[in-house]
């Protein structure tokens, strides 16, 4: 695979898992938080991307450069344990795609079975599968957004919550961090993805105002999964449709390609930090790592999922790269 084809099937893969914490996540947010905070994650990128321009160096490569080898691999080993977390958090989430099924509580294991399958095979198999199914992921959205917001009650769309709504929906729409960490030897000066990033700040933002939209704030605010929820409320040509079951086709293939992003993430991470070759079989074994900490991992508070991802996908990253762009003005 070319440079180009390997950049464009990392673009579609960050598009397919972004789309699983921006339903559910950033829909139970109101929609100003929710543009604020990925208006903020799409500049962030905008500025990580110029910033490895001028360093001509990927993320991994800035840690080691930037802050040394052993606190450079520290942070590394760091990252790679808070993206096997943030795995094992969707393996627990898995059963969100069916909220009414019997069979819901096999989700978390199916779906570790099917991303160490897939893991197994190679990052680039990973990768190939992501492009293919991102199309698919758009198609499905399209359709419950085209139905969804066209009814919405204006009355029902202003500002409500929390203005610690832009911290959730900015973390959390940091997730395609992981998916630079797969770019290791590029310099960064491939062409950006300006569509990626708008879809990152217009489209969690158009699903948090579908939902609000269409349920009341009141509703969304008491609901565990709002849009689902959305899905149930849906209607074509005011005949009620099952949407539902759309819903829960998307969110599996999200979620299939989140974890899969997350465990070649953790494991060539977990390489680097420890300064061993990368083997196939390692996203395997951390899958299977994930699903035994899948059982504990909803006892920790959002806070921390805020947190741990703004430092650890966000703050670390820019001050790598400015350290050593700082270092290089020196010389």
């Amino acid at each position: 695979m070319s440079g180009k084809g390997r950049t464009r099937q990392l673009h579609a893969w960050s598009f397919a898992a972004a789309t699983v914490p921006a339903v559910m996540t950033c829909a139970g947010i109101a929609w100003p938080w929710v543009l604020a905070g990925c208006v903020a994650a799409a500049v962030f990128y905008f500025l990580l991307g110029m910033l490895r321009r001028r360093t001509g160096m990927s993320l991994a490569e800035s840690y080691m450069a930037a802050f040394g080898n052993f606190i450079g691999r520290l942070l590394l080993g760091l990252t790679a344990v808070w993206t096997l977390l943030a795995l094992a958090r969707t393996a627990s989430g898995a059963a969100a795609a069916f909220p009414e099924g019997d069979g819901a509580g096999m989700a978390p294991a199916v779906l570790m079975a099917l991303t160490a399958w897939v893991c197994i095979r190679g990052e680039n198999a990973s990768a190939r599968c992501a492009a293919v199914l991102a199309p698919l992921l758009a198609g499905l959205y399209l359709i419950l957004l085209a139905a969804a917001l066209p009814d919405v009650k204006l009355e029902w769309c202003g500002l409500w919550g929390e203005n610690r709504g832009i911290l959730e929906a900015g973390s959390a729409m940091l997730l395609p961090t992981a998916a630079l960490f797969l770019r290791e030897g590029e310099d960064g000066k491939g062409k950006r993805a300006w569509w990626l990033l708008g879809v990152m700040a217009a489209g969690p933002a158009a699903m948090a105002l579908a939902a609000s939209g269409r349920l009341s704030p009141q509703v969304v605010q008491a609901e565990k999964l709002p849009f689902y929820m959305l899905t149930k409320s849906l209607s074509i040509l005011s005949v009620m449709e099952r949407f539902e079951p759309v819903l829960s086709v998307a969110l599996l293939i999200g979620m299939f390609c989140m974890a899969a992003l997350l465990a070649e993430c953790a494991a060539k991470l977990g390489c680097a930090a420890l300064g061993n070759g990368r083997r196939n079989w390692h996203g395997a074994a951390v899958c299977t790592a994930a699903f035994g900490l899948s059982f504990w991992i909803d006892r920790l508070p959002e806070a921390i999922w805020s947190g741990g991802a703004a430092l650890f996908w966000g703050l670390i990253e820019i001050l790598a790269q400015v350290v050593v762009g700082i270092k290089k003005g020196e010389k």
